[in-house]
């Protein structure tokens, strides 16, 4: 016991470290950068713009102690935005979670200064990429595993979702972590309302309201991975699968050694199938929010066949939707 506890302080030793290193290694190539223009093509008041903006970002980077991080993956839809900002406010808080969004639509859909943006920028610490064309699947491919191995937990969260922090079933992102690490789970998601396999429902039906169950498929919507299970989630990645579709499907299949379960004590929304239930937002900036019609621009829906990702990993989907609703076992459950 005495060896594990060692053994896990070194480790995070190491990992604060390393983080330094990274900032101090990065403000060394800055000076480089700053200081060796003899031509002049950077002019004086450039330079102290440019100085002040990247001092003002590492010196977030130097203050950040968080061993978490949550990516939400991709903003196409202004709307979201307020969704992103109650997550982000309620349940993957900036005092404990790192953050990053990615965005796929330009600035006329989602202007730069729409005020939700600017205070997840500002206020609540989080990096903002936005490429239009690149799509879900493909902003993946930058959250690679040596860049979360700065961090115990990472969270993946869809631009559309509701994740409430109050009443009966609030999401507690903290002590979703507490639950993984009691019970050994690697990946973990709560409830969600609006999921395509009609699990949650399944599962109700076997009076299982409330409990904490081991399951073989968890529908990508808000979900949390340790370190190494997104290491192996990561290998399936592919260049094809820009959708994002099939990866969740397959994940058990690549990754067999993995446990996976839901947290029926909390639930969460998927929006773009209705609207936000009156009492969870009543007296927040969410009261009235409904969505619109799903961004459609590009080549999204033509560009990539849907289902690329399952033909490469020879997962089938339909099996795997059968394994959701069979193949679900009790890990704990509240007492009555």
């Amino acid at each position: 016991m005495i060896i594990i506890t060692l053994t896990n302080l070194m480790s995070e030793h190491i990992r604060r470290i390393n983080r330094a290193y990274f900032g101090c290694a990065t403000f060394i190539f800055y000076l480089l950068f700053v200081y060796s223009d003899p031509d002049g093509y950077v002019t004086s008041k450039e330079k102290i713009f440019v100085q002040f903006q990247y001092l003002r970002r590492l010196s977030t980077s130097f203050r950040s102690s968080n061993n978490n991080l949550v990516a939400y993956n991709a903003i196409g839809k202004q709307e979201n935005l307020a969704l992103i900002e109650h997550s982000r406010r309620s349940v993957f808080k900036p005092q404990e979670w790192d953050c990053i969004i990615f965005m796929f639509v330009e600035e006329d859909v989602v202007p730069n200064d729409d005020q939700h943006l600017i205070r997840l920028q500002n206020e609540l610490s989080c990096s903002v990429s936005r490429k239009p064309g690149i799509h879900w699947g493909h902003f993946l491919q930058f959250i690679t595993p040596t860049f979360v191995s700065n961090y115990d937990y990472f969270a993946l969260v869809l631009d559309d979702m509701f994740i409430p922090d109050r009443g009966q079933y609030a999401v507690d992102a903290m002590k979703m972590i507490e639950t993984m690490e009691h019970h050994d789970i690697q990946v973990m998601s709560p409830a969600v309302h609006g999921e395509n396999h009609g699990q949650i429902e399944n599962l109700n039906r076997k009076g299982l309201q409330g409990c904490v169950v081991e399951v073989e498929v968890i529908e990508t919507f808000v979900q949390l991975f340790t370190r190494d299970a997104w290491k192996c989630y990561y290998g399936m990645l592919h260049y094809t699968g820009g959708r994002g579709w099939c990866y969740d499907v397959c994940f058990k299949q690549e990754c067999p050694d993995l446990r996976f379960a839901l947290d029926l004590s909390m639930h969460s929304w998927h929006t773009e199938k209705g609207m936000l239930p009156q009492d969870l937002t009543a007296g927040t900036d969410l009261m009235g929010w409904e969505p619109s019609k799903a961004e459609r621009r590009g080549s999204y829906y033509n560009e990539l066949p849907a289902y690329s990702v399952c033909a490469r990993l020879k997962c089938s989907v339909e099996k795997r939707k059968e394994q959701a609703l069979k193949q679900v076992s009790q890990i704990s459950c509240p007492r009555s």
